[in-house]
């Protein structure tokens, strides 16, 4: 799941992610993030949200999510801050600042994928 509320920039992330084979469900705001999460329980294998969704930030979001059992890696997308911060607690959990190379996002995309399927036996 991929929430960002730039159109431009949410277009562009998820062609990337999409063309590295990832099937991609957008939202725009933070109640898409949840009701997509809600819609998508079980298989979401990534969640990519923007720091500062309208609606509820990415943060609260990814925190609601985390505490009603939501396993999949998560990469928030911050203003130009890469380094994880007091609201990124988790090692399932990292951060990519704007701007940011389409290949850095794919390239932490598949990192933490993968360290996922490690740690759960996943393929």
């Amino acid at each position: 799941i991929l929430a960002e509320h730039h159109d431009y920039l949410r277009d562009i992330a998820a062609q990337t992610l999409r063309l590295a084979g990832y099937e991609v469900v957008t939202a725009k705001d933070g109640y898409e993030l949840i009701e997509a999460s809600r819609r998508h329980r079980g298989s979401v294998r990534l969640l990519v949200c923007e720091e500062n969704l309208r609606g509820r930030t990415g943060l609260e979001c990814l925190h609601d999510l985390r505490a009603a059992g939501e396993a999949a890696p998560a990469i928030v997308i911050t203003d130009g801050v890469e380094e994880r911060h007091e609201g990124i607690a988790d090692r399932r959990t990292a951060s990519i600042g704007k701007p940011f190379k389409t290949s850095d996002l794919l390239r932490l995309a598949r990192t933490l994928v993968q360290e996922a399927a490690g740690l759960t036996g996943s393929p």
